[in-house]
């Protein structure tokens, strides 16, 4: 089958997102030429100038060469889907602009639709989507999903994008229970395929790490904490477990928190000062994946105390890293890092005080920890997690058959 690709925000600044799509991207690049369908991949006019291979097919959509109404079209698609949130506006807005887009993707043969990131270009032709988190529904209060519509609108966009998909991919089977439980899709349609591990610190030199640290003006040996600044991320709690940590245990570990500002980073920084944890505490903001690398290797710990999941790739970058994770036990997480990370309680900075005590003293259960989780992402991979893609491919196939775009008319 012929099969567009989407990556949506193809963007560092998205963080977790962008990886994932480059894992993904790669994994494409080598092995889909044997996979017996064609690949072509949809994106913006800035994305398929970053260095795709001659080999695979781009489609900018967002291209004025192809109309102005088509331009326009392709950018309120994919501004709007890109995310899976509707934007408080009703389907029939989508489909005011969905000709041109759905006219794009014949043009180019497209038998299949393979969304990498939540989202939809047409739902005229079948498509699969992924699913990252549901967290408007598992955790509604936080002012990120609340706040001006923004529940209302992520409800009505999943809502959609779900229950009109061929396959819905997941990383895990509480990721799996999710979608079924709140939107009633019946579970042949849903594929746990776990997220791969990256492979982005293959190229970073580790020769470097004391430098870049020296860059930042910090040290190794620190609590590190790459998220961006949502509050369902808990840089509070980490904050308080810093606290008790010295409060139980007589110890003191900085923290270093990565990651671009979402509207919380200021009340963060007010906390810190309040707490009196100024000294303790660096913000080094958004940083490039080659100094992210050697971040984590120069870590004492990864130290991810989200509220949220089922699926997160912090763990897995840490893993890939040698660096040992102290991470939320949130829905999915034992699913996804096994007994490779010790797993805590983001609510009682006691309980994560005492993790990270127990780390600092046992140097064997932070070697065993490093090996666990090196090998949980030597098989985690994304050749693995595109084989699975295949897989629905090739069981949809069949179906797919049964009609032509090209010649199949709908008799009113």
């Amino acid at each position: 089958m012929r099969v567009a690709v989407f990556m949506g925000d193809y963007a560092p600044s998205i963080g977790g997102g962008y990886t994932l799509q480059q894992e993904i991207f790669r994994a494409i690049e080598s092995l889909g030429p044997a996979s017996g369908h064609e690949f072509v991949f949809f994106t913006t006019s800035a994305v398929a100038s970053t260095g795709f291979s001659t080999g695979l097919k781009v489609v900018p959509c967002d291209d004025p060469n192809r109309g102005n109404r088509v331009a326009k079209a392709c950018r309120v698609m994919i501004a709007c889907f890109a995310a899976a949130v509707s934007r408080r506006v009703s389907s029939r807005f989508f489909d005011r602009w969905a000709d041109p887009v759905k006219a794009l993707l014949r043009e180019e043969g497209i038998d299949v639709i393979w969304s990498v990131v939540p989202s939809c270009l047409c739902k005229d032709i079948p498509y699969i989507t992924t699913v990252w988190d549901l967290q408007h529904r598992v955790n509604p209060f936080f002012p990120e999903v609340s706040i001006e519509h923004e529940w209302e609108s992520r409800e009505e966009g999943y809502r959609h994008l779900l229950q009109r998909a061929a396959y819905v991919v997941t990383g895990t089977r509480a990721g799996m229970l999710e979608i079924m439980n709140f939107y009633q899709i019946p579970p042949a349609r849903i594929r746990i395929l776990p997220f791969p591990a990256p492979t982005f610190h293959w190229d970073s030199d580790p020769a470097k790490d004391l430098a870049v640290l020296e860059s930042y003006g910090i040290r190794g040996g620190y609590l590190f904490y790459p998220a961006q600044f949502w509050p369902h991320k808990n840089h509070y709690g980490v904050l308080q477990s810093l606290l008790a940590l010295r409060r139980r245990h007589g110890l003191t570990l900085p923290a270093v928190f990565v990651g671009s500002d979402k509207g919380n980073l200021s009340y963060i920084r007010s906390q810190v000062s309040e707490l009196g944890l100024d000294e303790q505490v660096h913000f080094l903001g958004f940083v490039p994946r080659e100094h992210l690398s050697a971040l984590y290797r120069q870590a004492f710990a990864l130290f991810f105390l989200t509220y949220c999941g089922p699926d997160n790739l912090p763990p897995l970058e840490a893993f890939a890293h040698h660096c040992p994770v102290i991470a939320s036990d949130v829905a999915g997480a034992e699913e996804q890092m096994g007994d490779a990370a010790l797993l805590v309680d983001p609510k009682d900075p006691d309980h994560v005080a005492d993790a990270v005590h127990r780390l600092h003293r046992d140097r064997e259960l932070r070697q065993t920890l490093v090996a666990r989780g090196a090998d949980r992402a030597s098989r985690l991979t994304a050749e693995s997690y595109f084989k699975g893609i295949c897989s629905m491919l090739d069981e949809f196939g069949s179906v797919r058959r049964t009609w032509s775009d090209r010649h199949f008319k709908l008799a009113r």
